[in-house]
């Protein structure tokens, strides 16, 4: 599960993508908290999902802007210290990344029995134990869940000679990922308090499962005939067929139809069992509009399905600015401003006692200095920041040094002259028509690296422009 409920920042409000990033971030730093910093090699944004979708749900946990500083997206290197900082969504989301991963590692041994899969497991054995005696202190079913992902192999070794029909045997290769999923979803409802909803949460857990695995099966296909591993694709419609080794292997088209068709089921599914979730209408569209987004980018949908979600999505963001999307001029004036801000915060102009008076004049041109860099850089994170301290630490975000790397290329490519940026071996005709008043302003797409420093996530060949305010020109 990596990816399927991707989001795009772009598309929400200032609120939403702030409660956004607490979760994806706090969801890394639990990681690392709890199961080594090695085990934040993890996170994906489908674990992110259940997190929120915890907290939505919950009215027990305090509100995600409540939550201990050092969850925020400032500091990656600042990680919660005790078990009583992390809110049980964000703890539930990273054991449930890690046992997910481990299900994931398990199947390629058994599919593969390849060495890198074996070093893996043993690499991250601590962190999958961790997860499992965390698992026990919640009362998780190990049995149920362990029974159904011990079927897996079983059920791959006889679909391919069984009477079922092809959709049976793909249902039935599925399965296993199906209900584990939908056990975890469940659990999470009891953990909350709110095992009225378990049902619902079973099935909207089912119908994800299901969709992960087709997924996987779908993008997986080339690369395992290519290696001789298990496809449930394969195996379910094509289990006699001699296909040749090829540079690409493509799935039949009619197989691909039926294949979408039986995705399409399952998305309807979820959606039904989301919506009967008591969760403000807004969430719901929120989430619903993710998966669709996201499958019509994996599954190459038509063009125009995929530009009616988005316009549906960012309708109500059209006038926001985009601080990816800036001006060198603009970053400039953001940073004295905010820089200034910052300063005066920390020294104001009128102390109180003689050694303020004398040490302020000081120091703060040299924390006006000092914040520049990162406001003009990383203006979308820094103007977040509410100290001196705050915007210091973005030194220490993984992301931000990508983001001064891709805003330095930037930067240069646009003080090359238009002409001569069509005899560079790269792009398209497209790609270098820039409007000449926004020639110091890189594509936001460019500047995308992940979720939680950017905001944008409509990286990806520009999935999501059409639409999106913040994509105009790419």
């Amino acid at each position: 599960m990596f990816g399927l409920m991707k989001v795009r920042s772009c598309t929400l409000g200032d609120d939403e993508r702030s409660v956004r990033r607490l979760h994806y971030c706090g969801t890394c730093k639990t990681l690392g908290s709890l199961y080594g910093a090695k085990a934040r090699l993890f996170l994906n944004h489908d674990t992110v999902f259940l997190a929120e979708l915890l907290s939505a749900l919950s009215f027990k946990e305090e509100s995600p802007v409540a939550w201990h500083r050092c969850l925020d997206s400032f500091n990656c290197l600042a990680c919660p210290d005790s078990d009583h900082t992390v809110p049980l969504p964000l703890k539930y989301a990273a054991t449930a990344a890690v046992t997910m991963t481990e299900w994931k590692l398990s199947d390629r041994v058994n599919d593969s029995g390849r060495l890198r899969w074996r070093l893996l497991q043993r690499l991250y054995g601590g962190s999958f134990q961790s997860a499992t005696t965390q698992l026990d202190k919640w009362d998780f079913p190990p049995d149920e869940m362990h029974s159904i992902l011990a079927s897996q192999e079983l059920r791959e070794s006889v679909v391919g000679q069984s009477t079922m029909t092809a959709d049976e045997r793909l249902d039935y290769v599925a399965e296993p990922t199906s209900l584990a999923t939908a056990l975890f979803c469940r659990h999470a409802t009891r953990l909350v308090d709110r095992d009225e909803c378990g049902q619902d949460m079973y099935n909207l857990g089912r119908g994800l499962g299901t969709i992960v695995y087709l997924l996987d099966a779908v993008e997986d296909f080339a690369c395992d005939l290519r290696n001789g591993d298990f496809n449930a694709i394969r195996n379910a419609y094509l289990p006699f067929d001699n296909i040749q080794e090829q540079a690409a292997i493509r799935i039949p088209e009619a197989i691909r139809v039926q294949i979408l068709n039986k995705i399409a089921h399952h998305q309807s599914e979820f959606e039904k069992a989301l919506y009967a979730l008591p969760l403000a209408v807004p969430d719901k569209e929120r989430f619903a509009d993710r998966l669709r987004w996201n499958l019509n980018r994996k599954l190459s949908l038509p063009p125009a399905a995929e530009q009616q979600i988005a316009m549906n999505v960012v309708s109500d963001h059209h006038d926001r600015d985009c601080m990816i999307h800036m001006t060198i001029s603009k970053r400039w004036r953001l940073a004295l401003q905010h820089g200034t801000s910052l300063a005066q915060r920390f020294c104001p102009t009128q102390s109180p006692t003689l050694p303020s008076r004398l040490v302020h004049p000081v120091a703060r041109p040299i924390m006006f200095a000092t914040v520049l860099p990162f406001v003009f850089f990383a203006p979308q994170q820094a103007v977040g920041t509410t100290s001196y301290r705050e915007c210091m630490s973005l030194g220490f975000n993984l992301m931000f040094l990508g983001i001064v790397i891709t805003t330095l290329m930037q930067i240069l490519l646009s003080l090359i002259p238009i002409a001569a940026l069509k005899n560079l071996p790269f792009g398209n005709e497209t790609d270098r028509k820039r409007n000449p008043e926004n020639s110091n302003a890189g594509s936001c797409c460019d500047a995308c690296a992940c979720d939680c420093c950017s905001g944008c996530d409509c990286c990806g060949g520009c999935d999501c422009c059409g639409g999106c305010d913040c994509c105009g020109g790419c």
